[in-house]
């Protein structure tokens, strides 16, 4: 985890979650965390002219098979996780399109592209089921 601005920070994100906020302590997220029914939400700060989550999510790991022996397979795990970091407020998510290996390259981006889709899909079928 990195911090930029002591105000944004940043965390990588693969097949579980670690996170810690500036204070150095660890976050939970309600969909990995059932029990906990008032996990903390991400907070929002000021970028200019918009708000942005003050805690961001790397996506180093999706697609990356030489360090983190990524395969295709893991993808619906890693949307699970997006989807808890997503619930939770995390609006920024650093990518490069070295975020996977060979012929992975750009996968991290092709990923985020598809899982923020079928989050709105998600968030908007809940929405009309309630």
């Amino acid at each position: 985890m990195f911090q930029i601005r002591s105000q944004i920070s940043f965390l990588v994100v693969g097949v579980a979650i670690v996170a810690f906020g500036t204070s150095g302590h660890a976050l939970q997220f309600p969909q990995l965390f059932p029990s906990r029914t008032n996990a903390p939400k991400v907070e929002l700060v000021s970028a200019g002219p918009i708000e942005i989550s003050s805690l961001g999510c790397g996506t180093w790991s999706w697609g990356n098979r030489l360090l983190f022996d990524y395969d295709t397979s893991m993808d619906d795990e890693i949307y699970q996780s997006y989807r808890a970091v997503r619930s939770a407020g995390v609006s920024i998510f650093d990518t490069a399109d070295s975020y996977g290996t060979l012929d992975l390259n750009g996968r991290a981006e092709i990923l985020l592209g598809q899982f923020e889709r079928r989050f709105m899909q998600e968030m908007e079928e809940e929405e009309k089921s309630q």
